[in-house]
C-alpha cells in the first residue's frame, strides 16, 4: 500500500446490510503497572499519550503492588482511570469505574491485595473485560509499564481488526517482532502470521477474552505465558505481528552489569552486534529479570520502530488463513513469495549475500557475481535456508499438525539463536515452521521445521518446472544442521559479518558532516539504531577508517567516526539514561563536529525501495537512543583516557606504541656473509645417512633437487628408496648425481595405495640401516619426496645429534615444527623437546631403529611410535622455525591416507608454513637441550620468557583485543581430561588456527609453547602434569615422570598461583572472533599507493615481507583496518588482500581477500590494487642482509617516495656489499666464446633509462635487474627525471652509481604531454651531452624487469641498425609472446609496427636528423608508429620477450584497459632464470630482407590451409628435449588461416575481435604483422599463419583465397 494513503477502515456490524466506520479511538487499552517504578509507568504513559486516535477515556491502568507515586502520575498527571491496591489494603478503584462496574463487583475485591505478575494480568483482563462492555469496542489492547509506542501503533492495530473479526483462526495481535533487528526490518506495510504469542503490546478480541479465555484460564496463573501458547497453538489458531515493530522497551535495567566476573554475551561487543549475538546467561542481569527479559530488553535496543503517524497497510483480507498462505507462497508483490526462493545448501552460502556495497537500482546494473551472490539488487528472487531438525515429526512417524514440535534448547536452536541474534529459548515468530527475514538485499525464508508444509508445497511447486526446471522430480532441498552455524561462527579462516539494512551502504562522511546530510546529499536516509549496530571499535569502523587506536567510549555524539586531529577512533557515546555497563550506545546522525568524521550507514531512499520491494516512505525511529531512569537526567561525565582506551586487535597490531622494540632470545650471533660452518660441524653432518623416500617418480626429481642446495650435502651419504619399476632414466639420475639407489619391489605393486606405502616405508628403513652400518654412519634422516627443505637443513641436524647421541630421554629430531606458522615463528636458533612425534623429516640413531623402531613397526607407524615412546617418557626435538615443511600430498601419503588431499585447515596450516632461508644457523650451545638443563630453561633460565615468568590470563579478552600482545610472557590454562586424547583441544586449535586433532602436536609434557606477537604465549591443559591445581602430580598416565619434573612443576605452581577461576572452558574459544594473526615485530601496512608491492612497502619501513604471513591478515577486518574501503568481496589474486584503485571503475575503492588456491606473493603488484602487507622484522647480518624464513627473495633495504633511504647511508645496509654482490654475479659469467668477435659488445652500449620521479622502488628494481647482467657498465647509463624527488636520485647516484639528470618540466602540463616531452628532452640530452659519440641509443622506461640475456640480446642486434634501412628498431618486448606462443629463445620476428615501449633502440642518426626534429608535443608512440608506417620501416622483436613489466603507472595501456594489460603481463612468457646469453647468430642471419621475405614466402606456401576455427589443431605440450631440437621455422608444421580485410592493416574493430579469440593484444595497429601476416607458435612444433586477405605477402605466395577467408563477426 502507499503508507500515506487515507486510512478508512470498515467493520461489519450485527446486522450484516450495515458496515461501521473504525476508529483508533475505539481500541480499549489495558496497562499494566507494579506499582514500583513510578518514573518507568510515567515513561510508557507519556508515550502513551502521544498516539495518534488515543482516547484517554478508552485507557484502564491496573496496578499489582501498592505505589502512591504510580497511582499519582496515573491519576494525577495523566488523568487516567486506575485501578489497584493501596497501602491500606482498601480496594482503590476510581470514580469513573464506580460509574462502569456495580460496587460489589468481584473484579475490586482482587484488588485488595498485592498480586504477582501472573494472578495482575488475570484479574486485570476480568476487570477491562467488565470495564469495557460496549459495543464500541471490539478488542482489548494489553500493554505494560516500560513500554515505548510508535505514532501510529494505533492506526496498525484498527487496522487489523477486520481480518481478525472474518477469520475465527486469528485470536490476537501483536506491534512486536520478535526478530526485529535494524537489519532484518524495512517494510512498514507488512504484516506477518505466526503460531507464537508474543507478549509485547498485544491484542485480542473481547469476544475472545469474554467467551473463551477468562473461563478456560489456567490455574497455574504464573505460567500463562507457555500455557497460552500451547492452548491455542494446539487449536491451530495463530496471531498477527509487524515486520516493522510499533513497540519498544523503555528500560533495559535487565543488560545492566553485576558485580564479578564479566560474563560473556554481556560485553559491549556483544549487546552491539546484531549478528551473532551471544545471548546472555540469567547470572548476567538483575535477579528479577528472566531470559526473555534479558532478550528482549536486548533486542529492543538494536530495533527501529515507525515514526509515522500512520501507516496504510493496505487490505487486511490479505491476512486470512487461506489468502495468506497464498501471499506467503506465492502472491507477495515483486515475486517475493516462498515458491520462488533459491535453495541453500550451507551456513557459507548464506554469508556470502552479505555485503557493505553500494547497491544500484537501475534494472541493467542487477551483474550478479560467482553463483548470484555478492552485488544483488533489491527484489531479486529470495532464497531459503532449511535447518535439519530430528524431532520435526510426531511419535508415531506422522506429520505434526497446528501444533508441529519445533526445535528447543535440546535441539540446538541456541547455536542458530546466537548466529542471527535471536532469542536462544526456542523460535519465535515462524509460520508453519518457517520465519521470514530481511537477508541484506533479499528475502531470507528460514525453514526451522523441516517437516513444514509450506516447504512441502515449495519443493512440490518447483519439481513440476514451472519455475526452476533444473531440478529433478526427486529433488530435496538441502538442510544444514545447527552446528554448522557455530562451526561458521567459530572458524578463524572467516572474517565476522553483520547484516545491514536492505539497500544500505556504509562509508564515512565528508570532515564536520552530520550522517543525515551525508546520507542526504546521496539520495539516502539515515537512522538512528543503524548507528547503534556498528558503535563498537571494530569493523566497520575500522574498515572504513585507518584509527591509531579506537576508544570505547566518547564524549561527544558525533561518533562512531575518527578524529582526524588525533587519528584516533571512538565507538560512540553511552545511550542517554542507559544503565551502567550495558554497554549500550547512542547513534545520533544529526550530529556533527568540526573535526570529526563519522562513520555512516546510509539506507536507500524509501521511493526506490518501494519500487523494488514494496518498502514505503516512513520515518524510522531508534529506540535505543533513549532509556527512561529514575534518576533525574544528567550530564554525561567524560570518562578518563585511561578507562576509556580500549585497542581492538587489529589497532592493537597497528599501533606503534604498543609494540615497543622485539626482542628475540636468540642463542647465538648471526652467521656472517661467506661464514662456512666449522670442519667440527661438517665432520658431525657427515655421520648422518639421508633416507629419500620416493614411491612416485614425480616426487622424486623435486626431492633431489633440494638436495643439491642443502650445505654439506655429499653424494655418498644419500640412499634413494624407489619403486623397483622405476623407469631407467630416473635410475640414471640417481646413479648420475652419484646417490645409492634401493629399489622397492613392494612399491612396485601399487605405488598409489596407501595399503602399500608403510610396507615400503620399513623396507627402506631397513635399508637405510644396513648402509648406514656399512658406511659407518650413526643415524638416519628420512626425507619424504614431497617435502620443502632449507638449506641448512643438514647443518641443522648436525649441531643436534651430540644431544640425540647423549640424552637417553630423547629419541628423534625432526625438521618440522607441526605450529611452525608464519605469526608463530621468529628465532631460527630455538629449539624446543616435545612428546609428540610428527613423522616428517625426522632423524633416530641407528641402534634405536635398529632395536626400538623396526622391530615394533606398524601399519600406523606414526601413532603407534608415537604412542609407545610418549608413554616410556622419551621425546624429540624440534625447531621453532622449520628446516623442511610438506605438501599436502606428502602427509597424507605419509599418513597411509587413501587420498593425497587434506581438509582446508591442515593444507592452510602447510602453506603458512615458512622454512629458513639460510645456509646454515648458528644454534648455540645445544647442551640447554639435555633434560635437566631444559627443564631448568622452560620455566625459569629462558631469557624473559620462561614459564615461571608468566602472567596468568583470566580469559580470551587480552588476546583478543591486543592487550597481550607484549609485556609477557603470557599462560593460559583450560579444561581438559588427557592432552593427548581429548577432543576438547579442537575448540582451542580452532582459535589459535593449529592442528585440530586431540594431541596437542609439539606440546611438552602438554604444555605447548608459542610465540604471540612481541611475547610468548603457554598453552597448559588442566590435564598436563605442569597445571595441576590439587598437588596430584604424579598421576598414572605419567608413570616415568622424572622427580624433577615433580619438583620443577611443584615450583611453577607456587611461583604462578594458578587457581580455578583461572582455568578456562574449551567452548569459550569458540565464543570469540578468532584474532588477527602477526609476527613478531610485525605491522600490517598499506601500500603507498597501487602499483607497488609488499617487498617495497615493507623495506620503507625497514621491514620485511614473507609469502606465508600474508594469508594470516587476509581478512575484511583487517582491509578495513588500514583501508577505507567501499565494500570487501573474496576474489583470486596472488596480490590480494587488496583495494581496487581505478577511479574509472564501478570498482573503485572496493576491498577484495583472496580465497582459493591461488597463492599470496609479497613481490605480486598491479597498477590498479593498493595491497595491504604484513611487515615483519628480518635478522640483520653484518653484511646487511635480510635473512629469513622462505624461498621469497629479499633485497637490501629501500624507502618508499615519501622517505629517502638514509638507512642506506648510514651503514644499516652497506652499499659497498650491494655493489660487491652485483659485481660478483657480473664477473662469475664470463664473456661467451660465440661473441668475443661481435661487433658490438653490451658495455658499448649506450643506455637511457626514463624515470618519473615518484616511483623509486620501480627504479630499483630496473636498475638491480640491469646491474646483475653479463656485460654491464654503469658508465654507460643515464637516468633522466622530470621532477625533483631526492628518493629516485639517491637510487641511482648513491646505490647504483650511474649519471642522473634532472629534466624538470611544468607541473600544469597534461600527463601524456609531459611524457611525451620528458622523453624528447631526455633522448635529446643523452644523445647530443651525454653520449655524444653513441651510434644506437637504448631506451628503457623505469618499470621494467631484465631479463638474464637483455644486454647481449640488443648487442648482438645492434649493428642490424646500420646494415639496412628499412630496419630501424629493436625491442625487446614481444606483445604476443604469451606463453602458448613463446617456445624459442633464439626465435626472432620482424614486425611493420613499431615495437617500442619498455626496453627499445634505434640508431642516433635517425634520432637525430629525422625523429627530434618533428618530435610531437604529445603520444610519442603513436608518432613513432605512424613514422614507420608511412616510410615502410620494420622493427626486430624476439619470441620470447627479454624484459617485461613490473608497475604500471597510467590507463594508457591496450584498450585503456591496465586491468587487462596487467593480466596480460602475467601471462607473457619471461625467461627470468633463462640463459646468461643466448647465441642468436643463426636467427641474426635469416632477418635480413630478402631472406626473411623469402622464407616467409615459402612459409605460406607449404602451409595447410584452415578453414573454420573448429579445424585449429590441439596445442600439445611437446618435452624440453624434443623443443630443443626444433629450432628453426622451417622445420615445423605449418597452417594458415585467412581472415576478412579492406587493408592490409585490419580495421581496430576487425582486429579486436580476432586478437580477442586468440589472446593476442588488441591493441592498434595490430602487433607483430609482417605485410599482413602474423606467424605465431602453435604448440611446439607447429606454426599458424593469420593472413589477412588483403596482405601483400599472401598475394606474393599466390595463397590468396578469398573464399576461404574468415568473417571475424
Amino acid at each position: 500500500a502507499e503508507p500515506d494513503a487515507p486510512i478508512r477502515v470498515r467493520i461489519s456490524s450485527d446486522s450484516v446490510e450495515e458496515t461501521s466506520l473504525r476508529n483508533p479511538s475505539d481500541i480499549a487499552i489495558l496497562v499494566l503497572a507494579t506499582g514500583r517504578k513510578a518514573w518507568l509507568l510515567r515513561a510508557t504513559l507519556r508515550s502513551l499519550s502521544r498516539l495518534d486516535g488515543l482516547d484517554p477515556s478508552g485507557v484502564l491502568v491496573t496496578q499489582a503492588f501498592p505505589g502512591e507515586a504510580s497511582r499519582l502520575v496515573v491519576q494525577g498527571e495523566f488523568k487516567l482511570t486506575w485501578a489497584g491496591p493501596t497501602s491500606t489494603g482498601t480496594s482503590g478503584e476510581s470514580a469513573s469505574s464506580r460509574r462502569r462496574l456495580t460496587p460489589d463487583a468481584k473484579a475490586f475485591w482482587n484488588f485488595r491485595e498485592a498480586a504477582p505478575p501472573g494472578l495482575q494480568l488475570h484479574r486485570s483482563l476480568e476487570l477491562a473485560e467488565r470495564y469495557f462492555n460496549s459495543e464500541r469496542y471490539r478488542q482489548l489492547l494489553v500493554l505494560e509499564e516500560g513500554q515505548f509506542f510508535s505514532l501510529d501503533m494505533l492506526w496498525y492495530f484498527i487496522q487489523l481488526e477486520p481480518a481478525m473479526q472474518r477469520d475465527p483462526s486469528l485470536w490476537c495481535a501483536s506491534a512486536w517482532n520478535e526478530y526485529g533487528l535494524a537489519a532484518f526490518v524495512a517494510d512498514p506495510t507488512a504484516v506477518l502470521r505466526t503460531d507464537w504469542f508474543s507478549v509485547v503490546a498485544w491484542s485480542v478480541p473481547l469476544d475472545v477474552l469474554r467467551n473463551y479465555l477468562l473461563p478456560t484460564w489456567s490455574e497455574d496463573r504464573e505460567a500463562w505465558k507457555p500455557w497460552l501458547r500451547q492452548l491455542f497453538r494446539s487449536e491451530g489458531k495463530q496471531c498477527l505481528f509487524p515486520e516493522l515493530p510499533r513497540v519498544a522497551l523503555a528500560s533495559a535495567e535487565c543488560l545492566r552489569k553485576q558485580n564479578g566476573p564479566s560474563v560473556p554475551g554481556n560485553s559491549p561487543e556483544d549487546l552491539l552486534a546484531p549478528f551473532r549475538l551471544q545471548n546472555a546467561p540469567v547470572t548476567a542481569a538483575p535477579s528479577t529479570c528472566s531470559d526473555e527479559d534479558v532478550h528482549l530488553q536486548r533486542l529492543s535496543a538494536l530495533s527501529i520502530v515507525s515514526g509515522a503517524l500512520s501507516v496504510n497497510i493496505g487490505d487486511a483480507s490479505r491476512l486470512g488463513a487461506d489468502n495468506y498462505r497464498d501471499y506467503f507462497l506465492w502472491r507477495w508483490p515483486g515475486k517475493q513469495g516462498m515458491f520462488y526462493s533459491r535453495p541453500l545448501s550451507s551456513v557459507s552460502e548464506l554469508e556470502a549475500y552479505l555485503g557493505y556495497e553500494l547497491v544500484s537500482m537501475a534494472p541493467e546494473s542487477k551483474a550478479m557475481s560467482g553463483h548470484g551472490y555478492g552485488r544483488q539488487a533489491l527484489g531479486e528472487a529470495p532464497v531459503r535456508l532449511i535447518i535439519q531438525n530430528p524431532g520435526s515429526k510426531t511419535d508415531s512417524g506422522e506429520r505434526a499438525g497446528p501444533g508441529h514440535k519445533v526445535p528447543t534448547k535440546s535441539d540446538s536452536w541456541r547455536d542458530v539463536a546466537a548466529y542471527f541474534g535471536f532469542s536462544p529459548s526456542e523460535p519465535h515468530g515462524m509460520y508453519h515452521g518457517v520465519l521470514r527475514i530481511w537477508w541484506r538485499n533479499l528475502i531470507l525464508y528460514l525453514v526451522v521445521d523441516p517437516e513444514s508444509p509450506l516447504l512441502i508445497a515449495t519443493e512440490d511447486y518447483q519439481k513440476k518446472g514451472r519455475w526452476l526446471r533444473a531440478f529433478s522430480r526427486d529433488f530435496k532441498s538441502p538442510q544444514v544442521s545447527s552446528s554448522d552455524f557455530a562451526e561458521q561462527m567459530a572458524d578463524i579462516t572467516l572474517p565476522p559479518q553483520k547484516p545491514v539494512p536492505p539497500g544500505a551502504s556504509i562509508g564515512s562522511a565528508p570532515m564536520g558532516e552530520s550522517c543525515a546530510n551525508h546520507c542526504e546529499s546521496r539520495g539516502q536516509v539515515c537512522v538512528d539504531a543503524d548507528l547503534t549496530a556498528v558503535a563498537t571499535c571494530a569493523a566497520p569502523l575500522t574498515m572504513v577508517f585507518q584509527c591509531k587506536g579506537c576508544d570505547a567510549t566518547a564524549t561527544d555524539a558525533a561518533f562512531p567516526g575518527q578524529n582526524r586531529d588525533t587519528g584516533r577512533c571512538a565507538a560512540g557515546l553511552p545511550a542517554p539514561e542507559a544503565p551502567s555497563g550495558s554497554g549500550l550506545m547512542a547513534g545520533d546522525c544529526a550530529k556533527r563536529s568540526a573535526r570529526i568524521r563519522r562513520l555512516c550507514i546510509c539506507r536507500l531512499p524509501a521511493t526506490q525501495v518501494r519500487k523494488k520491494a514494496g518498502s514505503p516512505s516512513v520515518l524510522l525511529l531508534s529506540p535505543g537512543r533513549r532509556f527512561a531512569r529514575e534518576t533525574p537526567k544528567a550530564a554525561v561525565a567524560a570518562i578518563p583516557e585511561a578507562s576509556a582506551l580500549r585497542i581492538g586487535a587489529v589497532q592493537a597490531a597497528l599501533d606503534k606504541t604498543s609494540q615497543g622494540a622485539v626482542e628475540l632470545s636468540r642463542f647465538a650471533l648471526p652467521v656472517f656473509p661467506g661464514q662456512k660452518p666449522s670442519s667440527l660441524l661438517l665432520q658431525s653432518a657427515g655421520q648422518i645417512l639421508v633416507l629419500v623416500l620416493a614411491p612416485k617418480g614425480s616426487l622424486l626429481k623435486r626431492a633431489l633437487g633440494a638436495l643439491q642446495n642443502v650445505t654439506g650435502i655429499q653424494p655418498g651419504q644419500v640412499l634413494v628408496a624407489h619403486p623397483f619399476s622405476d623407469t631407467p632414466d630416473i635410475k640414471s639420475l640417481i646413479q648420475t648425481m652419484g646417490f645409492h639407489s634401493l629399489q622397492l619391489s613392494s612399491w612396485t605393486r601399487s605405488t598409489s595405495s596407501h595399503h602399500v606405502y608403510p610396507a615400503g616405508y620399513k623396507d627402506a628403513l631397513q635399508g637405510a640401516v644396513d648402509l648406514a652400518k656399512s658406511i659407518k654412519a650413526n643415524s638416519v634422516l628420512v626425507l619424504d619426496g614431497g617435502l620443502h627443505v632449507s638449506r641448512d637443513l643438514l647443518t641443522f641436524f648436525g649441531q643436534l645429534l651430540p644431544v640425540l647421541l647423549n640424552d637417553a630421554s630423547l629419541w628423534c629430531i625432526s625438521a618440522w615444527n607441526d605450529n611452525g606458522l608464519a605469526p608463530y615463528v621468529a628465532d631460527a636458533t630455538v629449539v624446543m623437546r616435545t612428546d609428540w612425534f610428527s613423522g616428517v623429516a625426522w632423524l633416530s640413531t641407528v641402534d634405536m631403529l635398529t632395536q626400538e623402531v623396526l622391530p615394533k613397526w606398524s601399519a600406523s607407524w606414526q601413532s603407534h611410535l608415537r604412542q609407545i615412546f610418549a608413554r616410556r617418557g622419551l621425546q624429540c626435538l624440534v625447531p621453532e622455525v622449520s628446516r623442511a615443511v610438506p605438501d599436502a600430498g606428502a602427509v597424507a601419503t605419509a599418513a597411509g591416507s587413501a587420498s593425497a588431499e587434506l581438509p582446508a585447515s591442515q593444507d592452510f596450516i602447510l602453506k603458512g608454513s615458512p622454512v629458513c632461508n639460510s645456509d646454515w644457523v648458528d644454534l648455540g650451545s645445544v647442551e640447554r637441550l639435555h633434560q635437566e638443563n631444559y627443564l631448568e630453561l622452560f620455566f625459569e633460565d629462558w631469557p624473559g620468557e620462561g614459564l615461571l615468568h608468566a602472567k596468568p590470563l583470566p580469559s580470551l579478552r587480552p588476546l583478543s583485543d591486543g592487550r597481550a600482545n607484549s609485556g609477557g610472557p603470557y599462560v593460559l590454562a583450560f579444561k581438559n581430561k588427557d592432552y593427548d586424547h581429548d577432543d576438547t583441544w579442537k575448540a582451542v586449535a580452532t582459535f589459535f588456527g593449529l592442528w585440530q586433532e586431540p594431541w596437542i602436536r609439539c606440546s611438552y609434557l602438554g604444555v605447548l609453547r608459542l610465540r604471540w606477537r612481541n611475547a610468548v604465549l603457554f598453552l597448559v591443559p588442566a590435564s598436563s602434569p605442569l597445571a595441576a591445581i590439587s598437588g596430584n602430580f604424579l598421576s598414572s598416565d605419567f608413570p616415568a615422570l622424572p622427580a624433577l619434573v615433580f619438583n620443577a612443576t611443584r615450583k611453577s605452581l607456587n611461583s604462578v598461583h594458578w587457581n580455578a577461576n583461572f582455568v578456562l572452558e574449551p567452548i569459550l574459544f569458540y565464543s570469540l572472533t578468532p584474532p588477527m594473526l602477526l609476527p613478531a615485530g610485525g605491522e600490517v601496512r598499506a601500500a603507498p599507493g597501487p602499483g607497488q608491492d609488499c617487498f617495497h612497502t615493507c623495506r620503507s619501513r625497514g621491514l620485511a615481507c614473507l609469502d606465508e604471513d600474508l594469508p594470516f591478515m587476509n581478512s575484511c577486518a583487517t582491509l578495513n583496518s588500514v583501508l577505507t574501503c567501499s565494500a570487501c568481496e573474496p576474489g583470486q589474486d596472488p596480490q590480494l588482500p587488496a583495494q581496487v584503485m581505478d577511479p574509472g571503475s564501478d570498482y573503485h575503492r572496493l576491498c577484495r581477500f583472496n580465497v582459493g588456491s591461488v597463492k599470496q606473493h609479497c613481490g605480486a603488484r598491479s597498477e590498479t590494487l593498493r595491497r595491504v602487507c604484513t611487515c615483519r622484522r628480518g635478522v640483520i647480518d653484518a653484511g646487511g642482509s635480510l635473512s629469513l624464513f622462505s624461498a621469497s627473495t629479499l633485497d637490501v633495504d629501500s624507502e618508499d617516495t615519501e622517505v629517502a633511504p638514509d638507512s642506506l647511508l648510514e651503514g644499516d645496509s652497506p652499499l659497498e656489499f650491494l655493489h660487491e654482490e652485483l659485481k660478483e654475479q657480473r664477473e662469475k659469467d664470463p664473456t661467451p666464446a660465440f661473441a668475443r668477435d661481435l661487433e658490438t659488445q653490451p658495455g658499448d652500449l649506450s643506455i637511457l633509462v626514463i624515470a618519473s620521479g615518484h616511483r623509486p622502488e620501480d627504479l630499483e628494481q630496473s636498475l638491480k635487474s640491469l646491474a646483475r647482467l653479463p656485460g654491464y657498465n654503469p658508465e654507460r647509463v643515464l637516468v633522466s627525471q622530470n621532477r625533483p624527488e631526492i628518493s629516485s636520485e639517491r637510487v641511482a647516484k648513491t646505490m647504483f652509481n650511474v649519471s642522473w639528470v634532472l629534466l624538470e618540466q611544468e607541473s600544469s602540463v597534461h600527463f601524456e604531454a609531459a611524457v611525451t616531452e620528458h622523453h624528447r628532452a631526455a633522448i635529446k640530452h643523452a644523445l647530443n651531452s651525454h653520449f655524444p659519440s653513441a651510434r644506437s641509443l637504448l631506451v628503457i622506461e623505469e618499470d621494467m624487469e631484465a631479463a638474464p640475456d637483455m644486454l647481449w640480446f640488443f648487442a648482438q642486434l645492434e649493428p642490424l641498425l646500420h646494415k639496412e634501412q628499412e630496419l630501424w628498431c629493436v625491442a625487446a618486448w614481444n606483445d604476443n609472446g604469451i606463453a602458448p606462443y613463446a617456445v624459442d629463445l633464439t626465435g626472432l620476428i620482424r614486425t611493420d609496427a613499431f615495437a617500442g615501449g619498455l626496453a627499445w633502440m634505434l640508431s642516433a642518426e635517425l634520432f637525430r636528423a629525422e625523429l627530434l626534429p618533428r618530435w610531437p608535443k604529445t603520444d610519442w608512440v603513436r608518432f613513432l608508429q605512424n613514422q614507420g608506417k608511412a616510410m615502410g620501416r620494420q622493427c626486430v622483436v624476439p619470441e620470447i620477450s627479454r624484459v617485461r613489466h613490473v608497475g604500471r603507472l597510467t590507463g594508457k595501456d591496450e584498450a585503456g584497459a591496465p586491468v587487462t594489460a596487467a593480466a596480460r603481463d602475467a601471462a607473457t612468457f619471461f625467461a627470468a632464470e633463462g640463459p646468461k646469453a643466448c647465441d642468436l647468430r643463426h636467427a641474426v642471419s635469416g632477418l635480413d630482407r630478402e631472406t626473411y621475405f623469402r622464407d616467409m614466402v615459402s612459409g605460406l606456401r607449404n602451409a595447410k590451409l584452415l578453414q573454420d576455427l573448429s579445424e585449429l589443431p590441439a596445442l600439445v605440450a611437446e618435452p624440453l628435449s624434443e623443443v630443443a631440437k626444433i629450432a628453426q621455422w622451417q622445420k615445423l608444421t605449418h597452417y594458415r588461416m585467412h581472415f576478412e580485410s579492406r587493408s592490409p592493416q585490419p580495421t581496430p574493430e576487425a582486429w579486436a575481435k580476432l586478437a580477442s579469440f586468440f589472446r593476442l593484444s588488441q591493441a592498434s595497429p595490430p602487433r607483430g604483422l609482417y605485410k599482413g601476416v602474423l606467424r605465431i607458435r602453435w604448440g611446439a612444433t607447429s606454426v599458424l599463419f593469420l593472413v589477412a586477405s588483403t596482405s601483400s605477402l599472401a598475394a606474393a605466395a599466390e595463397v590468396s583465397v578469398q573464399s576461404a577467408a574468415l568473417d571475424l563477426q
